[in-house]
């Protein structure tokens, strides 16, 4: 069994494994990105990780940058996310496909394992 490691720059929310139920998962598959796929970075405008090695969290939002497969990312400069336009567009699409309100949302980094 092999694992993948991307690292990623996202605007969004962190929320429990179990927040979601077992058909809520299914629905989210289709916005969870490749490990191989550096440059599609938010299939469907919203970027889902979700920890199925070790079921703690899901984590939805805007991806603003991603590493490749078991890379790091090495620098990440960013205006003032409050102003951004992904932050705005995150806002949004998270409210919109998932309830979520935008004052719950923040910039986060994360290294993530599959």
């Amino acid at each position: 069994m092999s694992i993948q490691k991307n690292q990623y720059v996202i605007y969004g929310v962190k929320l429990p494994y179990n927040h979601f139920s077992e058909e809520e998962h299914e629905a989210l598959d289709k916005y969870i990105d490749s490990a191989f796929k550096i440059d599609d970075i938010n299939p469907g405008g919203v970027h889902v990780l979700a920890d199925g090695m070790n079921g703690k969290y899901v984590i939805l939002g805007r991806c603003l940058k991603k590493s490749s497969d078991h890379q790091s990312i090495d620098m990440f400069e960013c205006d003032d996310p409050s102003l951004s336009a992904e932050k705005e567009i995150a806002d949004v699409l998270l409210k919109h496909l998932f309830d979520i309100n935008p004052e719950q949302n923040k910039l986060m980094f994360v290294t993530h394992y599959r």
